[in-house]
């Protein structure tokens, strides 16, 4: 590896000046230690001697605070160090997460998803393309969703801050089309309370809105427990091509939970 210095060497650099700014007799080994990484590492590390890998990476962007803007200049710029000194085997990972800051989608990571589990702030994404919401007006917001008007400034400005919405020329747009929540097959203590609210609304739903506007449908059957990941998959393609289909005009904000309601 080429003795070049990268964006993440500065973000690593600096947050140890941070420290030593506070504490004149804060050590690189004691910076190393709360980094949970061995002081011979990272002196490699910052010296561009060493490839920073997917596991030592994200142990030190959850041990640094960093804003989103900084989260992806850290991530580029190892995948730069990769591109750029010709290495061969590649780091997988690296090169996902690389991919997905340039995509449409968005694998979130559980720590944005825990920021952002609220129902409204996905709501709110989708409400900013209903002709007439796509402008930075949260007691527009407030109404539309039933909501506290604290609570839709809050989501407002948490969605900008995060960059999953942008402001250009006093409108709002998202910076990406689709959100995903990575592996399905985990569930996490936000993902069980957006699936609460999300359940407590189509109660809601039940008792409020007339039939000709929501769908509320169950089936009993019974099944081979061992085809359960095949049915998730269906309901997953389904909900895919349902979206296709329902999203071409973008007039009112519904969820889908199998029950489909306002």
């Amino acid at each position: 590896m080429e003795n070049t210095k990268y964006e993440y060497q500065y973000i690593i650099q600096e947050e140890f000046a941070k420290k030593q700014n506070r504490n004149t007799s804060y050590s690189l080994r004691s910076y190393a230690k709360y980094l949970d990484i061995s002081p011979g590492a990272l002196s490699q590390i910052l010296a561009g001697k060493k490839f920073l890998t997917f596991e030592l990476a994200d142990k030190i962007i959850n041990k640094i605070e960093l804003t989103p803007q900084e989260i992806k200049a850290f991530w580029k710029s190892i995948q730069s160090s990769y591109s750029e000194n010709g290495r061969q085997r590649k780091d997988p990972q690296i090169e996902k997460i690389a991919k997905s800051l340039t995509a449409q989608s968005l694998d979130l990571t559980p720590q944005i998803f825990s920021v952002i589990a609220d129902w409204y702030h996905y709501a709110i994404l989708q409400l900013i393309k209903v002709p007439g919401f796509n402008t930075y007006d949260p007691s527009k917001v407030a109404s539309a969703l039933d909501i506290g008007l604290i609570q839709a400034q809050n989501a407002l400005d948490k969605l900008l801050r995060l960059e999953l919405l942008e402001q250009r020329d006093q409108k709002l747009y998202r910076t990406k089309e689709q959100l995903t929540t990575g592996d399905l097959s985990l569930t996490t203590k936000a993902f069980r309370k957006r699936i609460r609210q999300i359940t407590e609304l189509s109660l809601k739903s039940l008792e409020n809105d007339p039939i000709e506007s929501r769908n509320h449908t169950t089936m009993t059957m019974s099944i081979d427990p061992d085809k359960l990941s095949i049915a998730k998959d269906m309901i997953q393609n389904f909900m895919d091509e349902l979206s296709e289909v329902l999203m071409t005009e973008n007039k009112q904000v519904y969820e889908l939970q199998i029950n489909l309601f306002p």
